[in-house]
């Protein structure tokens, strides 16, 4: 049988995630590893996400760079793009956003559980990690109170009056793996030492408030 973990992520517990915590600030070789560590740079990563059209392997991409980076912060072995975990990833992604909800569990028949999810992407693996997670289209999360200048244009400010944009594919793949990191139960799943492949998907609804929010998640596996 495949051992494997859940994680749930919720959008309160997102934004809470964003303060580092002081087990990854002191930690030891924090400062050597950083000097080491590079991100990558995704061409057109910082071009901003058109929901109507989301370039999903770029975003993957990006993703991935970041994922990479922090296991490189942490000595860890770095990972791989794998299309058939995407492919897994993707089955959550669109139930999430189907039933507006975050969860590990989904209603496509041979699709319920991560099991059936990994079982199904035809990767041969050992073990699997799912992180999931709810993020809005624009920039607004995990600042704190902010101001809705005109609802219906997505015209949103910090109270000091900075604009606060459309994610770009960057920003995107920063903020939640940067989350997922500074998250205990998040970090375990993205910096297993077993993990060596990985996919990441996103779905777009449209419908809910401020301009509508991805569904994202996370596969993992080795």
């Amino acid at each position: 049988m495949i051992p494997w973990v859940t994680k749930t992520v919720s959008t309160a517990c997102l934004i809470a995630a964003l303060g580092a915590p002081a087990w990854l600030l002191g930690s030891p070789g924090a400062a050597e590893a950083a000097g080491r560590c590079a991100r990558a740079v995704v061409s057109g990563g910082n071009r901003p996400i058109d929901p109507a059209r989301i370039d999903k392997g770029l975003l993957n991409a990006a993703v991935v760079a970041e994922v990479n980076y922090y296991r490189c912060l942490e000595g860890v072995q770095s990972v791989s793009a794998s299309r058939g975990l995407r492919k897994a990833a993707q089955y959550q992604a669109d139930w999430m956003a189907r039933t507006r909800d975050v969860t590990h569990q989904s209603g496509f028949k041979g699709k319920r559980t991560l099991l059936d999810r990994l079982m199904s992407s035809g990767v041969k693996l050992s073990t699997g990690y799912e992180n999931i997670a709810r993020v809005s289209l624009y920039q607004i999360d995990g600042i704190g109170r902010f101001v809705v200048k005109d609802r219906s244009a997505c015209h949103f400010e910090t109270r000091r009056g900075t604009p606060l944009p459309r994610h770009s594919y960057t920003s995107l793949a920063q903020y939640i793996t940067k989350a997922w990191y500074e998250s205990p139960t998040h970090h375990h799943n993205m910096m297993a030492r077993e993990v060596d492949r990985t996919g990441f998907a996103v779905e777009f609804d449209a419908g809910a408030r401020l301009c509508g929010v991805f569904y994202i998640s996370q596969t993992l596996a080795g």
